[in-house]
């Protein structure tokens, strides 16, 4: 058995033990071995990944590509309510706080940070590092400090753990104990916390275990420690919380040693774990080098673009979109860092092909659509029969949304063409996706197509959902330009699998609710005066005259292959619109500037809720994708590079380090320092890949 000096100098490795928490609901999408550990590089050929970061602070996440994220920042504490240790929307570590000789080290007061995608290292002054990892698969988060030129001799720490729901920052009250001189070292201390009346929800921890090589003592203490978020004040939600702090663990600085490792671990039910934890520990060099190997190896078939700034930010997307493909519930896509942290059906659909397929993980493709195939809504009674859930988190299903079935097939459509184009058609994923869409198509037709062949719909059921159906800030009913372009694009893709499967009489069948579709689109959407597309039809089958994005949407959500619903002349029109009118130097916004319910400002609360501004005036990241695929289609090719230039920005310069946000202010606030909208956002990121790799490397003749 290797000795308790080696475990803490991290010098030996082991098979770790299972996850401690429950996987069920769906496939690990990453096993991971020691093969993935041998790059054949040279260090001079890695990637230039590192981000330094010396002012202002920026937020930093990473997750385990399982069910766990931890959210940080570089040189501040956490100025979110939702900053901490996360596993399936359940928080256990707020944060913790660490010292040399009774000398705090305050994030403010590191010289830098440096970040990669896998750890973060603070600089303090006379050489003084803290670094921090999270372990694939193993919702481990662990912890360096290193002592420098300082001489210390103790070092310490002080955790400060909240166990709770995402959303229910409410104070709780904890038992500990510290378990120390005792079991298979002299010198292995382990501290548990457990929350007094405490039920989490299903797959989240209901304790949190630390462990640390070395000889520690602990006065017993603790305090509530009420905490307001200036980042979550300014939208006023919630921007308090009440983690509490234990004060203080303390040890000797180990002789000999330049460095202490802690581990932190977030589980479920009593049992001895010291021998896991030790395992950690003792895994602890391998565990960090098999995180960095896992983002390193995305170098091995990156897109090559001639330029070294565009090329990091192409991987740093990559990183941070593959760091939102999760296990939570089944194989998905979380929508975004730190509210959405639940699997959104529209979105993770969006997500699809550029978090999977142009990056060549077809594998995980096929588990996240597979797995929301189990949810889809099959009673016929049901005025959503046929739908996919678009929320999908621990415990709960939900099926608003009208949109997200048919990017579902739209998704899972592109993940069939991309197996035969790689020679390896899944013969069984085809046969069924073909049922699926059968009840899709035949549920729509018996509840909500109408007699031109359009999807009827709720005014709050598109993705401009802010205040829902209660309460519509963008109502789009009850026929959206995108959803029947998507219908439409379904049907083809119905139309196609069943000629392909001999299915002669469905595929005639689809073909004409497809060419209905067709027939009815252009005379009924087109408004010739104005040389553009409607926004919608309203309920009595008037035009809606307000110009937004969401026709873009209905351009490039048709396949290629597919005879179109508008003709060349009328497409370049429709880019020439919306470009010139919703493409603003920092993004496409949702609304026209020059109309009348146009909001400048997302956070304005003096003046209006921010749900009012959400779809009507703020800039969506996601969209330069879309606006790229169009705007090189026509041959706009100068102006689509230009909106890639905005998401290299995001990536590398502004807001989480190397992610795209969600939203903008409608009008440039300069400062760059916008709190409303998620900061961690998937189908932004997804998207900047999708349009690299499908519409501007064959512009530009960038390779892999």
């Amino acid at each position: 058995m290797p000795g308790i000096a080696d475990l803490r100098a991290g010098r030996l490795d082991s098979p770790g033990p299972a996850p401690i928490l429950d996987r069920s609901g769906g496939p690990v999408l990453r096993p991971l071995t020691a093969a993935l550990l041998v790059i054949s590089m040279s260090p001079s050929a890695h990637a230039d990944w590192p981000i330094e970061v010396t002012s202002p602070s920026r937020e930093v996440i990473f997750t385990d590509l399982n069910t766990t994220h931890w959210a940080t920042e570089t040189g501040s504490r956490a100025q979110r309510a939702y900053a901490g240790l996360y596993t399936s929307m359940h928080e256990s570590l707020d944060d913790y706080v660490l010292a040399l000789d009774g000398r705090t080290l305050e994030p403010t007061d590191a010289d830098r940070a440096v970040v990669t995608p896998w750890s973060m290292i603070r600089e303090y002054s006379e050489g003084v590092r803290e670094t921090v990892f999270l372990a694939l698969n193993d919702a481990a988060l662990f912890v360096r400090l290193e002592r420098g030129d300082t001489g210390a001799t103790t070092w310490s720490i002080s955790p400060r753990v909240d166990l709770r729901w995402i959303w229910k920052p409410e104070k709780g009250r904890y038992d500990a104990a510290l378990a120390a001189s005792s079991g298979t070292g002299p010198d292995f201390a382990d501290f548990e916390v457990i929350r007094v009346g405490y039920v989490p929800g299903p797959g989240a921890p209901d304790r949190l275990l630390m462990a640390v090589a070395e000889e520690v003592t602990w006065s017993g203490n603790q305090r509530p420690l009420p905490t307001t978020h200036p980042r979550d004040a300014a939208r006023r939600a919630m921007e308090r919380s009440t983690p509490v702090e234990f004060t203080t663990i303390t040890g000797p600085w180990p002789q000999g040693q330049d460095h202490v490792d802690l581990v932190f671990l977030p589980t479920r039910g009593a049992g001895d774990r010291r021998s896991q934890l030790e395992d950690l520990l003792r895994r602890r060099n391998s565990l960090l080098a098999e995180r960095e190997a896992y983002f390193r190896a995305m170098e091995e078939n990156a897109l090559r673009t001639g330029d070294t700034r565009l090329d990091k930010a192409y991987l740093w997307a990559r990183a941070s979109m593959d760091q939102m493909i999760m296990n939570t519930r089944g194989a998905g896509i979380y929508a975004g860092f730190h509210w959405f942290t639940n699997y959104w059906g529209r979105d993770t659909f969006i997500c699809v092909p550029g978090a999977t397929l142009v990056t060549g993980r077809l594998d995980a493709a096929r588990a996240i659509l597979m797995s929301f195939l189990d949810f889809q809504l099959v009673d016929r009674s049901n005025p959503r029969e046929g739908r996919i859930p678009n929320i999908v988190q621990p415990g709960s299903l939900q099926y608003a949304g009208v949109d997200g079935t048919w990017w579902y097939a739209r998704a899972a459509f592109r993940y069939v063409k991309a197996r035969r184009d790689a020679g390896d058609a899944d013969r069984e994923f085809e046969r069924d996706f073909a049922a699926a869409l059968r009840v899709m198509i035949y549920g729509a037709e018996r509840h909500a197509v109408d007699e031109h062949g359009f999807l009827r719909h709720g005014d709050g059921e598109t993705w401009m959902d802010a205040g829902g159906e209660a309460d519509p800030q963008s109502p789009r009913g009850d026929r959206a330009v995108e959803v029947q372009a998507l219908y439409y694009n379904a049907l083809r893709a119905a139309e196609w699998l069943a000629r392909e499967q001999g299915r002669d009489e469905d595929a005639s069948r689809y073909a004409a609710l497809a060419e209905r579709t067709a027939a009815s689109f252009a005379s009924m959407f087109w408004i010739e005066d104005e040389k553009r597309l409607a926004d919608h039809l309203n309920e009595d089958g008037s035009q809606d005259g307000q110009l937004r994005p969401n026709t873009i949407l209905a351009l490039t959500a048709v396949e290629p292959k597919w005879p179109q619903l508008l003709n060349d002349a009328q497409v370049r029109a429709e880019v020439d619109v919306v470009y010139e009118h919703l493409v603003l130097p920092w993004g496409v916004t949702s609304l026209d500037p020059r109309d009348p319910d146009f909001h400048t400002k997302h956070l304005d609360l003096a003046n209006h809720y921010y749900d009012e501004a959400y779809h009507n005036g703020d800039v969506w990241m996601w969209l330069s994708g879309p606006m790229i695929t169009a705007l090189t289609r026509v041959g706009r090719t100068d102006e689509a590079l230009g909106m890639l230039d905005v998401l290299v920005s995001e990536t590398l310069d502004h807001g989480a380090v190397g992610a795209i946000r969600e939203i903008r202010d409608g009008t440039d606030t300069g400062e760059r320092e916008e709190f409303g909208g998620a900061t961690f956002q998937a189908w932004s990121m997804a998207e900047m890949l999708r349009a690299m790799h499908e519409d501007l490397a064959p512009a530009m003749g960038w390779t892999r």
